[in-house]
């Protein structure tokens, strides 16, 4: 897998301390991806974006996030070359 694309930080402290969730809503790591709520539910049907439980609420861990992004710009760069 090549190296993960990073996304930027949400929140960044004055001092530059980088106050990023761990760990996201659905609903927020839509939006952090950039997707919608509905398509982002298929992916993780479809096992493609990870999750995890914590008392019965379902959240997607930013690395997840990066993870999934990262294969998609690879999967892209396979298609352009």
């Amino acid at each position: 897998m090549p190296e993960a694309a990073k996304l930027p930080p949400l929140v960044r402290r004055s001092d530059g301390t980088d106050l990023t969730p761990l760990a996201h809503s659905v609903e927020n790591a839509a939006s952090r991806i950039g997707i919608g709520r509905t398509k982002t539910w298929e992916l993780i049907k479809r096992g493609e974006l990870r999750t995890i439980q914590i008392d019965g609420r379902r959240l997607v861990p930013e690395v997840s996030c990066v993870e999934f992004v990262a294969r998609k710009l690879a999967d892209a760069e396979l298609v352009a070359s």
